[in-house]
């Protein structure tokens, strides 16, 4: 049954949750370029901030 229900929240979130392409310019696949995993990084604490944040409604 919990198998079951956490699909369902998985299911119900991933429904609700919006994305879009973020280029890092000039980046290889290793990120070696002087500042892109920082870029790559600070985008990706953006978008979790957004997304994972605790909702005034529970």
């Amino acid at each position: 049954m919990a198998r079951s229900r956490s699909v369902g929240v998985r299911s119900s979130v991933c429904s609700q949750v919006r994305s879009a392409p973020s280029v890092t310019t000039a980046a290889t696949h290793l990120f070696p370029e002087p500042g892109a995993l920082e870029q790559v990084v600070d985008r990706t604490v953006d978008w979790l901030g957004r997304w994972l944040a605790p909702s005034a409604t529970g």
